[in-house]
């Protein structure tokens, strides 16, 4: 099953690297890599950060690729907050400490996902105002 998964994710790749030859480079490359990735038997947490890369440089001008790659990271960033909370001993004789460090990350996570959500907006309001000027 494992290599059976590998030869879909290869084929997909050379699909579109022969197909698909007139589209951008950048989404050609995060194509080829997310079909290889995501469909091989071993997925390490740093590959999703190489996506997270080839997505945010490949769609820079299209707002869901923002929201992705925001969302994705501050994902990322929780799960490397909370990680070390288990390997530090001396937090287990002090709560407050975990309550600390978990409270002000959601604060920052909250803030961050709130002021994308009113950027990406904006944008997309903008957007929307020049293509009716444009047709007017």
């Amino acid at each position: 099953v494992k290599l059976a998964l590998l030869a879909v994710g290869c084929t997909a790749a050379i699909y579109l690297m022969l197909r698909k030859r007139d589209a951008d480079p950048l989404w050609l490359l995060l194509g080829s890599f997310a079909a290889i990735v995501l469909l091989s038997p071993v997925i390490h947490p740093w590959y999703a950060l190489w996506l997270l890369t080839l997505l945010a440089i490949a769609g820079r001008q299209r707002l869901w690729s923002i929201r992705t790659v925001v969302y994705a990271t501050t994902f990322f960033v929780l799960i490397g907050l909370a990680e070390p909370l288990d390997m530090i001993p001396r937090i287990d004789a002090d709560a407050r400490i975990e309550v600390v460090v978990i409270g002000a990350a959601l604060l920052g996570v909250a803030a961050i996902l709130v002021s994308t959500e009113l950027l990406v907006r904006r944008r997309s309001a903008g957007l929307a105002l020049r293509t009716l000027s444009l047709r007017a």
